[in-house]
């Protein structure tokens, strides 16, 4: 039998740092969030992810985290998390990469990691 702790703490606002290692849609619900780490194994694919994590804005977010497989749409991400300071991914497209490096873009990001496996 697998414990959901999640799901049995109510008040998930003030929560500040979670590392979550499936699909999680109380995200929303950690108004005070500053570090998220986002381990998904394999199987998991980035669109389950892209539904929650793209329209969920943390106002406080600061570091965040993404490992287990490729995913394509971090400018939204940033955008929508404009406080990010550090990010580190598995893998990136050339695009995306370039569209990141681009200071104007995403002035407050001054942390980038990027894991490629070969």
């Amino acid at each position: 039998m697998k414990l959901d702790y999640l799901s049995i703490w109510k008040d998930k606002s003030h929560l500040k740092e979670v590392e979550i290692f499936r699909e999680d849609r109380c995200i929303t619900e950690m108004a005070n969030l500053e570090k998220l780490d986002i381990k998904f194994y394999q199987g998991t694919k980035s669109k389950e992810l892209e539904k929650y994590i793209i329209p969920t804005k943390l106002p406080k977010l600061e570091e965040l985290k993404i490992l287990g497989f490729e995913f394509s749409t971090i400018n939204q991400i940033l955008k929508t998390n404009p406080n990010i300071t550090k990010m580190t991914l598995l893998a990136l497209e050339i695009n995306e990469l370039v569209s990141i490096l681009d200071s104007q873009q995403f002035p407050t990001l001054s942390d980038l990691f990027i894991e490629w496996f070969v």
